[in-house]
C-alpha cells in the first residue's frame, strides 16, 4: 500500500513538471512571435531595384576567395583571369536574380544581428552599375522552415530583409559552377567498331566484325567470341557518357590530377556520318564549257565565249541582207558556233534548211525569245529543287585518361586536352574494371544443324557416328511465262533432301537426334574456368564434330563438382554448365535409339 502510495506521489509531480514545460515553451513561441511582429509585420517592399543590363560587375565570395566578374560589350569576364570560361548564361541569370529584390517582411531596430548571421554573413555581393553606383548586400543564414533568406543592405545595421532564396543563391555557388564546361563527344553505340583498355592489372582490345556485327576480343594471336548482351551494354554506357563536374580548365600539373600515371586509359574507335562538302565548283564550271564546245551544244554560261569567237568570223548579222548562196553558208556557220541570229534576214528555204539542222544537231529550238526565256525560267525552277546533301561514314576516336579519386568520382581528361573533369566511380567501373573473362560469350560451342556434317557421340563406353547427307535436285515447271517476252519459260526450283545415318543406317525418324542436336547446340554455360583444368577421372561423354568444310571440334563432359559439369572446348576452354542441364542432354541422347 505504502509503495502505491509513493508511485502516485511520483506520477504527479512528473505531470506538473510536464505541465511546467510546455506552458513555458508556449509562452516562450508566444513571446517570440510578438516580439518579430513589433520588429516587423508581413508585406512586401521593395529593397533592390536596377536594371539587370545596367549592371558592370558582380563582386562575392567564392570558394572563401573574393571575386570579381565584370560586363564588356555585353560579354560577362573574370576580372583577373580573362581566359576562364565564364558560362554568360549564368552570369546573365545571376545579375537578373539579384536585379530585383522584394523583401516578404522587414525587421526594423534590430539589436543583434548575429541572431542572423549578419554580423559575419555567408557572403557579400557588390553591384556595381554602369554610372559607379556600387550597392552592397549581406546575405545571413537561411530560414529552414520558409526557406527564405536574411540579408542587410549597404550600412544599415539594425534593419533586416527576409527574401526569397532566388534573390541570393545564385552567389553561393563553387567556382566553376560559373563556368562554361565541354561536353563529352556525342557517340551513338552501334557506330563503335573498336574498345581497347589499358591497365596495369590488365589490358584488352575488343573490335566489332563489321559484317556480322559480332564482337570479338583479341590479343593478335587469339580471337575470342564475346557477349553481344554484355558488350551491348559497355558500348551503350559510352555512348551515354556525360562529365560529373567541371574541375579546371588549364591543367598544367598532371601530377595533380594523376595523370601522370593514369588509373586506365579508355581507347574508343567509331563512326559519324558527315555531309561532303562540294569542292572545285569554278573547275567542274570548266570543264562542262570545255564539253559545251566540243559537243556543239551551247549553254546560258557559255553564250558570251562562243559570241566573241563568232564576232571574228561572222561580224555583225543582225540586220545585213545577204544572197541566198550567202546566206545559207552564214546558216551553216551559224549552226556550227551556234549564235543567235534573232533578226537576221533570210529567205525561206534556206531559214527552213537552216532551222531543220539545227534542231536535228543540237535539239536546241531557237525561234524566239520567248522560247529562251521559257528554257531560262524552267532551268531556274530545276536548280531550286535541291537535293539531299551526299554523306559518308568517317573513322573517328578518342582517349579517356583516368586519374585519382576524388570524393565520388575520379577525375578524367579527354585526349590531350588541358580541361579536367570528373565522372562518377560508378560510371567508371562499368567502363573499365570489368576484366575480359566477364565479357566471354558463354554459349559451349555452336554449330548450325545445315553445317553439320558428321558426329561421333562416346557414352558409356559406346561409340555412335551420325553422318549428315544433302541431296539437291531441280525440277522445272512448264506454266510460268517471261515477263519481259511474254513466251512461255521454264523456272527452276531447287529442292535439298536431308538424310541422317545412325551407324550406317538412315534414321526413319530424325525428331529425336534433331531434339538432342538443339539442346547440345544451345548449351549456355553459368561461369568459364580461367585457370587451367585437369581432370582426373575418365570423360562420361564425348562428342565430335565436322562440319561441311572439314573443320573439326571435340567436346567432352566431366563431373566437376556436386553442381557442374566441366564441358572442356578442344581441351582449351572449360564451361561449367548445370548438372540438370546435362541430365537433359544425356537423356535426349539415349532416345536416339528408341524404337
Amino acid at each position: 500500500m505504502k509503495n502505491k502510495s509513493v508511485k502516485l506521489v511520483l506520477s504527479l509531480v512528473v505531470l506538473a513538471v510536464l505541465c511546467g514545460a510546455y506552458f513555458g515553451v508556449q509562452n516562450y513561441v508566444k513571446h517570440q512571435e510578438e516580439k518579430e511582429s513589433e520588429q516587423g509585420e508581413e508585406t512586401t517592399e521593395e529593397v533592390f531595384s536596377v536594371n539587370a543590363d545596367e549592371i558592370q560587375s558582380l563582386q562575392f565570395i567564392v570558394d572563401k576567395n573574393e571575386t570579381t566578374f565584370v560586363k564588356e560589350d555585353d560579354t560577362w569576364y573574370k576580372d583577373d583571369e580573362r581566359e576562364f570560361p565564364v558560362d554568360q548564361d549564368v552570369l546573365s541569370e545571376a545579375a537578373s536574380s539579384i536585379s530585383q529584390i522584394d523583401a516578404d517582411r522587414v525587421f526594423d531596430n534590430v539589436e543583434n544581428l548575429n541572431e542572423y548571421d549578419l554580423d559575419s554573413p555567408q557572403n557579400t555581393v557588390t553591384v556595381t552599375t554602369t554610372d559607379g553606383n556600387e550597392t552592397v548586400i549581406r546575405v545571413g543564414m537561411k530560414n529552414d522552415s520558409t526557406s527564405q533568406y536574411y540579408i542587410s543592405l549597404n550600412d544599415e545595421k539594425n534593419k533586416v530583409y527576409v527574401v526569397d532564396a532566388g534573390s541570393v543563391e545564385p552567389y553561393l555557388n563553387s567556382l566553376y559552377d560559373y563556368a562554361k564546361a565541354g561536353e563529352f563527344p556525342a557517340v551513338d553505340s552501334n557506330s563503335i567498331t573498336k574498345i581497347s583498355v589499358d591497365k596495369d592489372d590488365g589490358s584488352y582490345q575488343f573490335v566489332k566484325d563489321t559484317d556480322t556485327d559480332l564482337w570479338y576480343a583479341e590479343d593478335g594471336e587469339n580471337r575470342e567470341k564475346l557477349d553481344s548482351s554484355k558488350i551491348s551494354t559497355l558500348t551503350g554506357s559510352i555512348g551515354s557518357l556525360s562529365y560529373a563536374s567541371f574541375v579546371d580548365y588549364n591543367c598544367t600539373d598532371d601530377t595533380k590530377y594523376g595523370f601522370d600515371s593514369p588509373y586506365a586509359v579508355l581507347n574508343v574507335e567509331y563512326q559519324e556520318e558527315e555531309t561532303v562538302e562540294e569542292s572545285g565548283d569554278s573547275e567542274d564550271s570548266g570543264e562542262a564549257l570545255t564539253d559545251t564546245e566540243v559537243n556543239g551544244v551551247e549553254e546560258d554560261g557559255a553564250v558570251e565565249s562562243d559570241s566573241e569567237e563568232g564576232d571574228s568570223e561572222e561580224g555583225d548579222i543582225e540586220n545585213s541582207i545577204e544572197d541566198d548562196d550567202t546566206e545559207e553558208d552564214n546558216a551553216a556557220e551559224s549552226d556550227s558556233e551556234e549564235v543567235d541570229m534573232e533578226n537576221s534576214i533570210e529567205d525561206d528555204d534556206t531559214e527552213e534548211d537552216s532551222t531543220t539542222e539545227s534542231d536535228s544537231e543540237d535539239g536546241i529550238m531557237e525561234e524566239n525569245d520567248i522560247e529562251q526565256d521559257d528554257a531560262e525560267q524552267n532551268d531556274s525552277e530545276d536548280s531550286d529543287t535541291e537535293e539531299e546533301p551526299e554523306t559518308r561514314l568517317v573513322d573517328k576516336k578518342f582517349t579517356l585518361y583516368i586519374g585519382d579519386v576524388t570524393g565520388d568520382d575520379r577525375y578524367v581528361r579527354l585526349d590531350d586536352s588541358k580541361e579536367i573533369y570528373t565522372l562518377s566511380i560508378g560510371t567508371i567501373t562499368g567502363l573499365v574494371d570489368k576484366g575480359l573473362s566477364d565479357y566471354w560469350d558463354l554459349t559451349v560451342n555452336y554449330l548450325s544443324i545445315s553445317q553439320l556434317e558428321n558426329m561421333d557421340v562416346e557414352k558409356d563406353n559406346e561409340k555412335h557416328s551420325i553422318h549428315v547427307s544433302r541431296e539437291t535436285t531441280e525440277t522445272e515447271s512448264d506454266d510460268s511465262t517471261d515477263s519481259e517476252t511474254g513466251e512461255d519459260a521454264n523456272e527452276s526450283n531447287t529442292t535439298t533432301t536431308v538424310k541422317y545415318e545412325l551407324d550406317g543406317t538412315e534414321l526413319e525418324n530424325t525428331t529425336n537426334f534433331i531434339t538432342f542436336y538443339n539442346k547440345l547446340n544451345n548449351l549456355v554455360a553459368q561461369d568459364r574456368l580461367t585457370d587451367e583444368y585437369s581432370p582426373d577421372q575418365q570423360a562420361e561423354m564425348i562428342v565430335d564434330y565436322e562440319n561441311v568444310d572439314g573443320e573439326k571440334s571435340e567436346l567432352e563432359f566431366y563431373e566437376y563438382d556436386a553442381n557442374f559439369y566441366a564441358a572442356v572446348l578442344n581441351t582449351e576452354k572449360v564451361y561449367l554448365i548445370n548438372k540438370m542441364t546435362f541430365r537433359e542432354l544425356t537423356e535426349a541422347y539415349d532416345k536416339i535409339f528408341e524404337s
